[in-house]
């Protein structure tokens, strides 16, 4: 049985809006980390904070009036509103991979069970979490889904691509990326998967990466991009270009790279003078004509200009990952500030210039996730072997 199924039923919340466009990891399908929302002015008060058994990483998800939480040890659904908790998966030992694909009808993420060491992909009702349908992916790991109109993507630990039609799960087609693992999660722009992929190498594992264009029809394979480099984040899409960041595991000095999704050619690669070393972390994000990568070893943020790759401003602060308030022009930065807490920063996108900031108690994994004005985000909790979903505004 669902733990606390409709706490507060869904007519005192006023019904779920129809959430026209899916939300995922990244805030969309090309990643760009913008989201049609503005910015909480800090320091921010707490709209509210609950507690979620287990390690939560990534990003909330925030469709229609729910808050989505899928954390390792659970998916937990909220109430936008007051955080009102709605309906929990069972704490049974199954295990959920963050980063799922939501639309008006369900949520489509990963499970697995480590004493069966069997792993499917399901979809969860949104509403009362009931699961819709599930399909065996043996013992497999997966990275984010990826949901684009009547099909959710996703890729897994032995380098398969796989389609499954989100209706009922049925595999529409699997695509093997040569001698490669998957990375992190796929980008989509016209009809095309951008999935970085992640080369075993038996002499420097995992120090070398290609990007694939897959098509998003049929899986067949359209180029293939040697970067020479591990992925050390999601690639972004904007328009006609993929932009992908690449680097040794720690790495001082990372390479951005613009590439044209039509031909795979480098449209240019600048290497940056900040440090990072986490991979596929929400560390790179697009809007207005600007790309902003923040560092998660020190205090820096870069303003980089997405046409010619030339900085165009830098800000002394630093973080695991942003987001970017499209509508009010401002970069939302989490980090994590020595022994002081969680730091929230606001930018201005087009200047770098410091806004606000605001000190949480605890420690963080998290890439915050922005709507209708609220910033969304998981804290370390105080309570054992916890975290904290949290709501300013």
């Amino acid at each position: 049985m669902l733990i606390g199924r409709f706490l507060l039923s869904l007519a005192a919340l006023g019904g779920v809006s129809a959430q026209a466009t899916p939300v995922m990891y990244g805030g969309n399908a090309e990643r760009t980390f913008a989201y049609a929302s503005s910015a909480p002015s800090l320091p921010a008060a707490v709209k509210w904070r609950k507690t979620i058994p287990g390690m939560c990483v990534d990003s909330p998800m925030v469709a229609g009036d729910l808050v989505i939480a899928v954390c390792w040890q659970g998916i937990h659904v909220f109430a936008a509103a007051n955080g009102a908790p709605l309906w929990s998966t069972p704490p049974d030992g199954t295990e959920y991979t963050p980063g799922p694909a939501v639309d008006d009808r369900a949520i489509y993420t990963t499970t697995y069970t480590s004493l069966e060491s069997s792993s499917f992909f399901a979809a969860f009702d949104r509403e009362t979490g009931v699961k819709l349908w599930s399909t065996p992916l043996g013992s497999h790991r997966t990275v984010p889904s990826l949901l684009v109109n009547e099909t959710v993507y996703v890729g897994l630990d032995n380098g398969e691509l796989r389609a499954f039609d989100k209706t009922d799960g049925a595999v529409q087609w699997s695509t093997a990326l040569p001698g490669l693992a998957i990375a992190g999660p796929p980008a989509y722009a016209n009809g095309v998967l951008l999935v970085p992929g992640r080369r075993f190498n038996s002499i420097q594992p995992d120090e070398d990466g290609d990007l694939f264009a897959v098509d998003a029809s049929d899986g067949h394979i359209l180029w293939r991009t040697n970067l020479n480099q591990r992925i050390n984040a999601a690639p972004i899409v904007v328009g006609a270009v993929v932009y992908v960041v690449s680097g040794n595991y720690v790495n001082t000095n990372p390479t951005l790279s613009a590439i044209e999704i039509t031909s795979g050619n480098a449209i240019w690669r600048v290497i940056l003078p900040l440090a990072i070393d986490s991979e596929w972390a929400g560390n790179l994000a697009a809007d207005d004509g600007k790309l902003v990568i923040t560092s998660n070893r020190e205090s820096l943020t870069l303003g980089i200009d997405a046409a010619t790759g030339a900085i165009a401003w830098r800000a002394n602060v630093g973080g695991e990952g942003l987001a970017i308030a499209s509508m009010s022009h401002r970069v939302l930065i989490e980090g994590n500030f020595a022994a002081q807490g969680v730091r929230l920063a606001t930018l201005d996108l087009g200047s770098g210039a410091l806004l606000g900031s605001a000190l949480d108690p605890g420690f963080s994994y998290a890439i915050p996730s922005l709507a209708n004005g609220v910033a969304y985000t998981y804290l370390q909790s105080s309570t054992p072997q916890a975290s904290d979903l949290v709501a300013y505004q």
